[in-house]
């Protein structure tokens, strides 16, 4: 599931978008936030504000699901305390909350940039993002279902000044900063990520679900839904790719050529060498449709039009 991640300068700013996805319908379930105890802009009245308004735009959706903090009254109502090392007290809501607190869906051992690469978020990412917080900025974390416009999401989550995080790491680095979290990631099934991961050439198929794609010049993509792997040699033959962010459209799901996808072990993700025009004509296929992966017509459709060979042809 595709993660969108913004930090704000002003937690206001941050909890008027959290009130804007949940006017959209977005599952509470779905959204996080994150800030400093005494993050800039947070006050008791602030807080009395975010509450109430919450409470009335806390959607069917949100009020049937349980488990994840905040996930039954609205999500800014259900802010909990939590201590991070590195960091310091965190009010924290929703998913990341949950993931923080080892409830649920498993502990991430790295702190914040443990749940945030564990969730696809790049580690470089990640570390702008802690450290963003640990200096009273406030994050917000969006997991994408796939039934909902992920451009939608992200100009919602645009609507106020968000932080460019690569812009804001250089200012952190020209300014002396340096990560202090340069230990591996582990998630909860005991598989080591991050600067670790690159040490090592094997992952679990289901664990490069949800990492990112870019293009050469950095810019997200999407993520990596799915693997179709040959049950007979082993090979991986495609990864299949959303690119609702980059393309707008969210219901549609693109068969990869494995051999197209690079991996980067400083950005944590696939890097794919592929433009915009390229990426809009490619063989596609939606939510309710069923596709023929035996069908080896189809399948070197997809390959001629990646100018690649298909999986059986390979040695």
């Amino acid at each position: 599931m595709p993660t969108i991640s913004r930090m704000y300068d002003s937690y206001t700013d941050a909890v008027s978008v959290v009130h804007a996805l949940e006017a959209e319908r977005l599952p509470d379930h779905h959204i996080s936030l994150v800030a400093q105890e005494n993050a800039r802009g947070r006050t008791a009245e602030a807080e009395r504000r975010a509450a109430d308004t919450d409470a009335t735009t806390t959607t069917p959706t949100a009020a049937a699901a349980g488990g994840v903090v905040g996930a039954a009254v609205g999500l800014l109502t259900g802010l909990g305390m939590m201590a991070i090392p590195g960091v310091g007290p965190l009010v924290a809501a929703g998913w990341l909350a949950t993931t923080l607190a080892g409830a649920g869906v498993g502990a991430a051992a790295g702190g914040l940039v443990g749940a945030l690469v564990d969730s696809g978020v790049s580690r470089e990412e990640a570390e702008v993002y802690e450290e963003g917080v640990r200096r009273g900025n406030t994050l917000v974390t969006v997991r994408v279902p796939a039934s909902a416009d992920m451009a939608r999401v992200e100009r919602l989550m645009d609507r106020s000044s968000t932080i460019d995080w690569q812009n804001r790491r250089k200012e952190y680095e020209s300014a002396g900063w340096k990560p202090t979290r340069q230990s591996s990631v582990t998630r909860g099934s005991g598989e080591t990520l991050g600067s670790s991961a690159t040490r090592g050439r094997l992952i679990a198929a289901d664990k490069v679900e949800g990492t990112t794609i870019y293009n050469p010049a950095g810019d997200n993509l999407g993520s990596v839904e799915d693997l179709m792997i040959d049950k007979i040699s082993g090979k991986v033959a495609y990864a299949v790719v959303s690119f609702g962010g980059f393309l707008g459209i969210g219901s549609r799901h693109y068969p990869l050529p494995w051999e197209k996808l690079k991996y980067d072990p400083n950005k944590g993700g696939f890097i794919v060498d592929l433009d915009k025009q390229t990426l809009e004509g490619a063989p596609y296929y939606g939510d309710d449709e069923t596709v023929a992966w035996d069908d080896r017509a189809w399948g070197k459709r997809v390959n001629d039009y990646y100018g690649t060979r298909p999986y059986w042809d390979m040695p």
